[in-house]
C-alpha cells in the first residue's frame, strides 16, 4: 500500500517535520503509551496518536549507535543524569525522549527502502535478462563445485578400483598387516622389515640354485622391554597354555618372553604355575605373519600337525647337544617308510645323520639329527648359531635345512610320493601359509632329564628372525587365495584362542555330516558312508569327537556271521576322543551323582569303554560297571559305535573316563608327569583291564595263597577270619611253593594279561615262579618275546613263549610234572579251553576272560556231591527270590540248580532272561555263575520250576544275596556241629566229660567246607539238627542266623529246644568263634609341624589331646613314624565308630596345634587297613628308628612318642 503525504508545515529548523517521519506521530514525553523502538511498523501504526502541542525535540535521528542517556541528558525533557551504572545504560520506553521525531508527517531517511512506489518501481519490476555477467558467474561457480564433488566421490573411487587391487592377506594389529590384510605405511618400527636390519641382510643367495632372494620380513628384537601379551605386538603373540601334546613339563606363560639387550629372551624357570612345576615361554606369529615358500632363518616350527617344518628341536644324547630338523607328513606311508633313496635324501654335513625315528600314530616324520655348536649354549660361552631352512612348495619341491649357518641335509618332494600299499597319493612339500613359533620348554620325550643338575632359570636368546623369498615370487600373508583361512578362523576364533573351549554349537552348524563305517546284515559287508552327526537326545548324553577307535575281536564275531543282527549299525567298541557337546545334566552341580556330571567340560579328553554304564546302580557302585543294569554295547544295533568321526555317549557321567591334562596320575615327580599317546590310552578302554583282571583273578584265588604265605592249604585271609577258623598250618617248603602259570593266547588281551601277571608277581615279591605263554602264531610269539625283553629279567622266574604243540611238554617240565597251578585263558574258543584243561593240575585255577560265541564244553572232573536244603519247605513258593547256579544254556533257555533247595533243577526261559532284545546270551548269563531269580511256576509233581531273571530288581538282588549268605553261614555252622557230634544224642555222660578236651581239639582242626555236605551219617545228623534247631529258630526269629547272633549275648535263645548238652555246647562254642565280631585295625596318617620355640612341647600336647578322645571301645594311640609324620591307630569292632573317633582325634589335635602356631595336614583319612599295609608301616618305622639311632643327639622326648 502507499502512504498519504500531508502538506508541508513551516517549523523551526531544529524541529523535525512530518515529512521526516513519514506517517508516524512522535509520542509525547508525557504520554502513557510506550512503543518499543524496534517494533515493526504495523504495531506503530496501530498506536498512532495526535501530534503533541508542546515540548522540544532533538532534530537528530535516533540510531542504535548513539542512543545513550548520558549523551542526551541535556535535550531530554524531564531527564536527569543517572545515578548508577544500571540507570546509565537503561533506555526509556518512550522514543520521543530519545530525541527522535516520530510524528506521522515526518518521513524517515530510509523510507525509500520499504515504502513502495509503483511509478518508481515499474522499471525494476519488469525484470531483465538473467544472462548477465553476474548471473553467469553464479551459475559457473555452482557447476564447477558439482563437477569437483562428482569427481571426488564417484569418478576417483571407481577408477582406483579398476587400476589398483588391494592385498587382503590375513593378519592384524598396529603395523605391518592389519586385520583386513593391508600393509600400511606408518611411522615407527612396525614395518615388515625391521629398520634395524642391516642392508647387507636384505638379500639371500639360494642354497639350491644360487638365485637372489629378497628379505620380506625381519625382526631384530633391538627394542628393549617388548611385551608379547595378546594385542601388544603386531607380529608375535605369547601363548598361555600347557603344551601337553609333547608331554611338556612346563606351562607356557606370556610373562616369560621379552626383549633385552638387543635379544629376544625366552625363560624357563622352576616355578610352580597352573598345576605344573615349571614355567616357560612360547611366541607365535599365527594369523599375524605367514609366508609360503622361501628361506626362513633362526628358530621356528609351525605347530603339532601336518604339515610342519621344524627349524630345530633341541635334544641331548650322552651330554652332547643335538637338534632334530624335520618335516611332518600325513597321511602316512606303510610302516612310515618314505622313499628315502639317494635321489630324494642328501646328507650335506659330517655333523648330520638320518634320524631313525620315522613317526607314530599321529604323524610321519622325516628327520635329520645334527650336532650343534657346543659353544652356543648359555653356560658354554653364549655364542649365537644360525639355524634355518629353505624350501620350495609343491610335489617337485624340496626342503633344505641349515645348522650353524651351513647346509645340513635336504629332502626332495619325490620322496613323499604315492604309496600303493596304503592307497595314498603324493604329499607335496607344504603349500599352505606357514607361521612361526619360538619356544623354550622341556619334555622327557626328547631325552632323559637330569633334574639334579639342571640350572634354573635358564634362557634362550634369539638375535634375529628373517624370512626371504624369490624376487619374482613374493607370497606373504595368512589368507592367500589358493589356501584361504580368514573366514574359517573368524568363525571358530574361540576354539583357536581359548584352549579350554570348543564351540560345540558351531561344530554342529559347520559340519552336520560325518564319515562312518557301517556293517550290513544281508549280505554281510562293511560300507564307508556319509552319516549325520549325532545329536544330544538325553540330558545325560555327551557328543565326543573320536580321535582313535580300536578294532575289537568281538567286532569280528558279527562280521564273520557268528552273531545275528537285523539292521545295519556303526561298528567299533573302544575309543579315545574329545568332548564337543554336553547335555543339560552337565551344566550344573549334580549332587549325589557321579563326579563327571559336575566336572566334565567341553574340550576334555576322554576314554570310553566298550559298554555304557550309569554309575549309579549297585553293580556300578561296587565297581562292576560292565554289568550295569542299563548297560548298552557300543557298536551294536542298539547303540552306534566308534568307527565314525563323532559318537553319542549315553550316561556319559558314568561311562567316560577323563584323562587329566595338568598332572598325570602316574606320580607327582616331574619325571613321572608324562603324557600317554592315544594308542596307549585306548588300551584302558577294555584290553588292558581285561588282561589285568585275568591275572588278578588267578593270583587272588585261595588255591594259590599257600605259595605266597608259605603255609599249607587253606590259607585264611584276615578279612574273613571272623567267619573261618583253621588249625595250625604246616610250613610249605620253597620248592613246594613254586607256582606255574600258563597264558593261552597272545593277542592284545593276552599280552596285557602276560605283562600284568609278571608285574603282579613282582609286587608279591615271589621269585619262584614259571610262566608258559602259548600262541599258535609265530609273529605274536615274537612280539611277546620282544615285550618281555623290555621288562628286564625276572629274578627267580622263568618265562617261556611256546607254540601249541610244545605247551604240554614245557608246562610239565616247569611244573615238575604236576601241571600248571593257574591258567589265564583269554581266547574264548573251545580249543583254547580244552588246552587249558589239559595244562591245569588238580585243584588248579582257570581264569577265563575270553568272549566266546558258542557254549563251552561241559567239564565235570569230580562226581556230584550230596546236597541239602536251607529251608523247611522242599520247594520254593511262587514269587520267592532264590539263588541259582547256571548249569547249561540251551535253545529254550538256561538250566539251573537251586542252591538253597537241594540243588533241584529249574529253568530260566529265554523270554525271561532280559527285558531288552537279546543280542548275546553270553553277555546276560554264563555257565557256572550264580544268579538271583524269581519263581514263576512250581509243579511239585513233575518237578518243574520256571524262573525269571528279567523281573528281578537291583533291590531284590541285594535282599536275596543277604538271605543266601546268612543261610550259607548257618549251614556251615550246623555242618560243623553235625560232624563233631555225630552219635552224641544217645551217648552216655562219659562222652560229656570228654567234651572239653574234644572242643579244644576241634578249635585246632576246624576248617571251612563247601555248602554241600558229604554223604554218610553226618547227613542224617545234619537233617536231624535242622529239624531240632534251625527250623524252630527260623519260625521264631525270622532267620536262624539272627537267632545265632542274638545267642552271643542271650543264651536263652536255645531254651525250649530239644537238643542234648553236647550239641548245645558245640553249637554255642562254634557260634562264638564264627560270629563274634573281630577287632578291625583303623589308621589315619597325619603331618604335624610347629616351628615355634616350644614346638616339641606343642606337638606332644596336641597328640595328647588327640588320644584324650579315646573311648573304652575305641582307644586311640599316636605313634611317631619320622618327623613330621605321625600315625593315629585304633582297634574297633565297629568300623563306623572307629572312623568317627579317629576323626574327632584329628580335630582335637588340629585345634591344639593351631593354638600354638603349628599346622596339621591329613595325609591319609581314617580307614581300615589290611595286614600288608600294617606291615609296610612297621617296616617304615623300623627303618626310621634305625636311621635315628645312627644320628646322635636324639632327645628322649622324641623317642617317647614311639612307645
Amino acid at each position: 500500500m502507499s502512504r498519504r503525504q500531508p502538506s508541508k508545515i513551516e517549523l523551526p529548523s531544529d524541529v523535525p517535520t512530518n515529512a521526516a517521519y513519514g506517517n508516524r506521530s512522535p509520542l509525547s514525553p508525557h504520554s502513557t503509551l510506550n512503543v518499543p523502538l524496534m517494533m515493526r511498523e504495523r504495531n506503530v501504526e496501530a498506536a498512532m496518536m495526535k501530534p503533541p502541542t508542546n515540548g522540544l525535540y532533538s532534530s537528530a535521528a535516533a540510531s542504535t549507535s548513539n542512543l545513550s542517556l548520558a549523551s542526551r541528558a541535556d535535550t531530554l525533557d524531564g531527564h536527569t543524569a543517572p545515578g548508577s551504572v544500571t540507570s546509565k545504560y537503561m533506555l526509556t520506553p518512550d522514543p520521543s525522549k530519545w530525541g527522535t521525531n516520530v510524528h506521522l508527517n515526518v518521513p524517515e531517511p530510509d523510507d525509500h527502502l520499504h515504502n513502495p512506489d509503483p511509478r518508481r518501481d515499474r522499471l525494476n519490476d519488469a525484470g531483465g535478462s538473467i544472462f548477465n555477467p553476474r548471473g553467469l558467474a553464479n551459475l559457473g561457480c555452482l557447476l564447477i563445485l558439482a563437477l569437483m564433488l562428482t569427481g571426488l566421490f564417484a569418478v576417483y573411487p571407481i577408477t582406483d578400483g579398476f587400476l589398483r587391487r588391494t592385498n587382503t592377506l590375513g593378519g592384524y594389529n598396529l603395523g605391518g598387516i592389519n586385520a583386513s590384510g593391508q600393509v600400511p605405511e606408518i611411522t615407527g618400527n612396525f614395518a615388515l622389515i625391521d629398520r634395524d636390519t642391516p642392508e647387507s641382510a636384505y638379500t639371500h643367495m639360494s642354497l639350491e640354485d644360487g638365485s637372489e632372494w629378497d628379505l620380506v620380513f625381519s625382526d631384530e628384537f633391538n627394542t628393549d622391554g617388548r611385551s608379547f601379551y595378546p594385542g601388544d605386538d603386531p607380529y608375535w603373540e605369547a601363548v598361555d597354555l600347557h603344551y601337553w601334546g609333547t608331554n611338556n613339563l612346563e606351562w607356557y606363560s606370556p610373562d616369560q618372553v621379552t626383549t633385552k639387550g638387543g635379544f629376544l629372551h625366552v625363560t624357563l624357570e622352576n616355578t610352580r604355575w597352573r598345576g605344573l612345576d615349571y614355567k616357560g615361554g612360547m611366541i607365535a606369529s599365527w594369523n599375524k605373519f605367514c609366508f609360503t615358500g622361501g628361506y626362513f632363518v633362526d628358530g621356528t616350527f609351525v605347530g603339532r600337525a601336518a604339515p610342519e617344518i621344524d627349524v630345530f628341536e633341541a635334544i641331548i644324547s650322552n651330554q652332547v647337544g643335538y637338534i632334530s630338523q624335520s618335516g611332518q607328513w600325513a597321511p602316512f606311508n606303510y610302516q612310515y617308510a618314505w622313499k628315502n633313496t639317494s635321489d630324494n635324501l642328501h646328507i650335506l654335513s659330517e655333523d648330520t645323520e638320518f634320524n631313525t625315528y620315522v613317526g607314530g600314530v599321529l604323524q610321519q616324520c622325516s628327520s635329520g639329527l645334527s650336532k650343534t655348536n657346543q659353544a652356543c649354549y648359555e653356560e658354554d660361552g653364549g655364542c649365537f648359531a644360525v639355524y634355518g631352512f629353505e624350501y620350495k612348495p609343491g610335489n617337485d619341491g624340496y626342503i633344505l635345512w641349515t645348522n650353524d649357518n651351513k647346509p645340513a641335509w635336504k629332502l626332495y618332494g619325490a620322496g613323499m610320493g604315492p604309496d600303493d600299499n596304503v592307497k595314498i597319493g603324493h604329499r607335496p612339500v607344504p603349500q599352505e601359509p606357514m607361521y612361526m613359533i619360538i619356544n623354550l620348554g622341556m619334555s622327557p620325550q626328547f631325552g632323559a632329564l637330569d633334574f639334579e643338575r639342571l640350572v634354573f632359570p635358564t634362557t634362550m636368546l634369539v638375535d634375529w628372525v628373517r624370512v626371504y623369498q624369490p624376487k619374482d615370487n613374493h607370497n606373504i600373508g595368512c589368507d592367500p587365495e589358493d589356501f584361504p583361512t580368514r573366514d574359517y578362523i573368524n568363525n571358530y576364533l574361540e576354539a583357536y584362542t581359548n584352549p579350554k573351549v570348543v564351540p560345540a554349537n558351531k561344530m554342529s552348524t559347520h559340519k552336520k555330516t560325518m564319515s562312518g563305517l557301517r556293517l550290513y546284515p544281508n549280505p554281510l559287508e562293511l560300507c564307508f558312508e556319509t552319516l549325520p552327526v549325532p545329536d544330544i537326545t538325553h540330558p545325560d548324553d555327551a557328543i565326543v569327537k573320536v580321535t582313535l577307535a580300536g578294532l575289537c575281536g568281538s567286532d569280528l564275531h558279527a562280521y564273520r556271521g557268528l552273531e545275528t543282527f537285523d539292521i545295519p549299525y556303526i561298528t567299533g567298541h573302544e575309543l579315545v576322543g574329545i568332548v564337543v557337546s554336553l547335555g543339560e545334566s552337565f551344566q550344573k552341580v549334580a549332587a549325589g551323582r557321579p563326579d563327571l556330571y559336575s566336572t566334565l567340560k567341553i574340550g576334555d579328553k576322554v576314554v570310553s569303554p566298550f559298554t555304557s554304564s550309569c554309575g549309579e546302580c549297585r553293580p556300578c557302585r561296587i565297581g562292576f560297571t560292565a554289568r550295569c543294569d542299563d548297560s548298552l554295547l557300543f557298536g551294536s544295533p542298539r547303540l552306534p559305535g566308534a568307527q565314525a568321526q563323532y559318537i553319542r555317549i549315553p550316561r556319559a557321567g558314568g561311562t567316560l573316563f577323563r584323562i587329566p591334562q595338568d598332572e598325570s596320575t602316574l606320580g607327582t615327580e616331574p619325571a613321572a608327569r608324562i603324557r600317554t599317546s592315544d594308542a596307549s590310552l585306548i588300551l584302558l578302554a577294555d584290553i588292558l583291564p581285561t588282561g589285568y583282571f585275568a591275572a588278578l583273578q588267578a593270583i587272588q584265588h585261595p588255591n594259590l595263597a599257600y605259595a605266597f604265605a608259605h603255609k599249607s592249604f587253606p590259607v585264611i585271609p584276615g578279612f574273613v577270619s571272623a567267619f573261618i577258623t583253621g588249625g595250625e598250618s604246616v610250613k610249605v617248603e620253597v620248592d613246594d611253593a613254586k607256582l606255574a602259570f600258563a597264558v593261552v593266547g597272545l593277542g592284545p588281551v593276552g599280552l596285557c594279561a602276560l605283562v600284568s601277571l609278571v608285574e603282579l608277581l613282582g609286587l608279591t615279591r615271589t621269585p619262584n615262579f614259571a610262566i608258559v605263554a602259548v600262541d599258535p602264531n609265530e609273529a605274536r610269539r615274537a612280539k611277546a618275546e620282544a615285550i618281555l625283553a623290555t621288562l628286564g629279567s625276572s629274578p627267580g622266574g622263568v618265562i617261556r613263549v611256546v607254540s601249541l604243540e610244545d605247551a604240554p611238554r614245557v608246562s610239565k617240565e616247569l611244573s615238575g610234572g604236576l601241571g600248571c597251578d593257574a591258567i589265564l585263558e583269554v581266547v574264548g574258543n573251545n580249543s583254547a579251553l580244552q588246552l587249558a584243561y589239559e595244562l591245569i593240575r588238580p585243584f588248579g585255577v582257570i581264569s577265563s576272560v575270553g568272549e566266546t560265541s558258542v557254549d563251552r564244553p561241559p567239564i565235570d572232573d569230580h562226581p556230584p556231591r550230596d546236597t541239602m536244603r536251607y529251608y523247611q519247605q522242599k520247594y520254593p513258593e511262587v514269587e520267592d527270590l532264590v539263588m541259582v547256579q547256571v548249569r547249561q544254556i540251551a535253545e529254550m533257555g538256561a538250566y539251573v540248580k537251586l542252591l538253597e533247595y537241594d540243588n533241584i533243577e529249574g529253568m530260566i526261559l529265554l523270554s525271561e532272561l532280559s527285558r531288552r532284545r537279546i543280542r548275546s546270551i553270553q553277555k546276560l548269563i554264563r555257565v557256572g555263575r550264580n544268579e538271583v531269580v524269581v519263581v514263576l511256576r512250581v509243579d511239585k509233581e513233575k518237578g518243574y520250576i520256571d524262573l525269571s531273571k528279567r523281573r528281578v530288581s537291583p533291590e531284590d538282588i541285594t535282599k536275596c544275596e543277604e538271605k543266601f549268605m546268612k543261610s550259607k553261614a548257618v549251614a556251615s555252622i550246623m555242618r560243623h556241629v553235625a560232624t563233631r557230634t555225630t552219635g552224641a544224642v544217645d551217648e552216655a555222660p562219659k562222652e560229656a566229660e570228654a567234651a572239653p578236651k574234644g572242643e579244644a581239639k576241634e578249635e585246632e582242626e576246624e576248617e571251612e567246607h563247601d555248602v554241600g555236605i558229604p554223604g554218610g551219617s553226618d547227613d542224617e545228623k545234619l537233617e536231624e539238627l535242622y529239624e531240632q534247631i534251625v527250623w524252630p529258630l527260623a519260625a521264631k526269629y525270622g532267620h536262624t542266623y539272627d537267632a545265632f547272633k542274638l545267642a552271643l549275648t542271650s543264651p536263652e535263645v536255645f531254651e525250649g529246644l530239644n537238643i542234648s548238652p553236647i550239641v548245645l555246647n558245640s553249637l554255642t562254642s562254634t557260634i562264638a568263634r564264627r560270629l563274634t565280631p573281630q577287632p578291625i585295625k583303623l589308621r589315619a596318617d597325619i603331618e604335624l609341624t610347629c616351628f615355634q620355640p616350644t614346638g616339641i612341647d606343642a606337638i606332644k600336647r596336641a597328640l595328647t589331646a588327640g588320644e584324650a578322645v579315646s573311648t573304652e571301645a575305641v582307644p586311640v594311640k599316636a605313634k611317631l613314624v619320622a618327623p613330621p609324620f605321625y600315625v593315629l591307630g585304633t582297634n574297633a569292632t565297629d568300623k563306623v565308630a572307629g572312623v568317627e573317633v579317629l576323626e574327632k582325634a584329628i580335630e582335637a589335635i588340629k585345634a591344639a596345634i593351631h593354638e600354638d602356631g603349628g599346622e596339621l595336614n591329613v595325609k591319609m583319612k581314617p580307614k581300615a587297613v589290611s595286614e600288608s599295609e600294617d606291615q609296610e608301616l612297621a617296616a617304615i618305622m623300623a627303618k626310621a628308628n634305625q636311621e635315628n639311632q645312627e644320628i646322635s643327639g636324639d632327645s628322649a622326648e622324641d623317642s617317647a612318642l614311639e612307645d
